[in-house]
């Protein structure tokens, strides 16, 4: 019994050195795995000095300081001529996240020559009154300001694309659907990934009370079950529903969901989709198959999804370069 005691004792370095390396392999193991599933979503960009300008934390609105960051495209002969722009909105639940979660974004399409911007913009907190419709003022100005900025450095924008992703896709989608007569920045399209589309009860199938609780705070209204259930209410929910507001006007739209998505299920995929092919409505429709909420898993359809958005670009965007 002696010797293991000593052997503990005199080689326990050894010992905990070895435990070290296991834990150290294991982590790095899944960091890489973590990185791979990172790069097939396409959620990684490459960044050296010479892409492009960024302007970080430009304020819009000093009263919640609120800032966005802009991209501009390395100077060119053709800088004064309007082109084409993208402002990208977090996701995070409507609660949290921040600009820099859509920074990827922002570098892969100014390497393409249009201005890009990620925006903050004002979060559901305990206790604080508002609504979807804040975090739509909240875009409306970022998007005026975004424009005078761009003007003052050379890059004068023709128009918009909105994008974001969850709860950003959901609220760029609903701008673009409900604001683009009053956008300070004409909208050419939007698309997005994986964003809530409708608040139906039926919206989230396995969480009944998920599209009730979510009407009340989007919609900022107050309700009861009943009126929900009953569908004396369904203009509130209408107004927060961007598959619900599609019409013969309504922007060109690129959409992408995960076919095993738990937090957004096929149902929001299947709403929009419906409704912009009844209007008629140009769009790109891709569903990952293998993948949920973050669409790690099908590394074609996130490269489908990238070529979509750079044809939208050629089409409704003056020539980038």
């Amino acid at each position: 019994m002696k010797k293991p005691r000593c052997f503990l004792r005199n080689h326990w370095k050894l010992l905990m050195g070895l435990a070290f390396l296991l834990v150290c392999s294991g982590c790095i193991t899944t960091a890489l795995v973590f990185h791979k599933k990172l790069r097939n979503a396409d959620y990684i960009e490459e960044w050296q000095d010479g892409n492009g300008t960024v302007l970080t934390n430009i304020v819009y609105d000093s009263e919640r300081n609120l800032k966005y960051d802009l991209f501009l495209p390395p100077p060119s002969a053709e800088n004064e001529t309007p082109t084409g722009a993208m402002l990208f909105i977090h996701g995070g639940a409507w609660k949290s996240g921040k600009k820099e979660d859509m920074t990827f974004a922002c570098r892969r399409f100014v390497k393409q020559g249009y201005v890009t911007a990620t925006m903050d913009y004002t979060l559901f907190k305990e206790g604080e009154k508002m609504s979807f419709f804040t975090i739509l003022d909240d875009i409306g100005r970022c998007l005026e300001h975004l424009r005078d900025t761009a003007k003052a450095n050379h890059h004068p924008i023709k128009a918009v694309a909105l994008s974001g992703i969850s709860a950003g896709g959901h609220l760029a989608t609903l701008y673009a659907y409900s604001r683009a007569n009053t956008s300070p920045v004409p909208i050419a399209f939007v698309f997005q990934q994986v964003g809530p589309s409708f608040f139906l009860k039926d919206a989230w199938p396995d969480h009944p009370d998920l599209s009730f609780g979510l009407t009340k705070a989007g919609a900022g209204i107050e309700m009861s079950r009943e009126e929900y259930d009953s569908g004396i209410k369904f203009e509130a929910v209408k107004s927060i529903s961007p598959a619900l507001l599609v019409n013969e006007h309504t922007v060109p739209t690129i959409a992408a969901y995960g076919g095993k998505d738990p937090l957004v299920p096929t149902p929001h995929a299947e709403k929009l989709c419906k409704a912009l092919e009844e209007y008629n409505v140009p769009h790109v429709f891709i569903i990952y198959p293998h993948s949920g909420h973050f669409l790690c898993e099908d590394p074609d359809c996130a490269k489908k999804y990238r070529e979509a958005i750079l044809e939208y670009c050629r089409k409704h965007f003056a020539p980038s370069k």
